[in-house]
């Protein structure tokens, strides 16, 4: 994204960023990559499935987060970090990816055209 105008930065937000991790993701095979996946409690940003080549090791949903340069703080970010991972957890009480065993999950943050946060969500498996 470092590459974007600054002009295409007006009116960004976290579809935009959305859309470009998309169009990327689509390019692979092995997995197939949907974006506002529904599950009973929403939408997942970003998930990644088995696609139509290989064998995946894993499956994947990313919740993404963004935040405009004049709202920027780290407590923010953190912020915004803890509403994705909660969001996670949430959907990970759907049925559907209840029966998915291998799920890996990530919370990510953006601010204008930089990953501001990126954490590997780990649950407790007890909760």
């Amino acid at each position: 994204m470092h590459r974007l105008s600054d002009r295409d930065f007006i009116k960004f937000n976290e579809k935009v960023v959305q859309a470009i991790m998309l169009t990327f993701l689509f390019e692979t095979r092995i997995y197939y990559a949907k974006s506002e996946y529904p599950v009973e409690d929403g939408y997942i940003d970003v998930v990644l499935l088995k696609g139509s080549a290989g064998k995946p090791k894993f499956f994947a949903m990313i919740e993404l987060k963004y935040i405009s340069k004049g709202d920027y703080t780290d407590s923010l970010r953190d912020k915004k970090l803890e509403e994705a991972k909660n969001q996670i957890l949430k959907y990970l009480k759907s049925e559907e990816l209840k029966a998915i065993t291998n799920m890996r999950k990530w919370a990510a943050v953006f601010c204008v055209d930089k990953c501001v946060a990126f954490e590997e969500v780990v649950f407790n498996t007890s909760q």
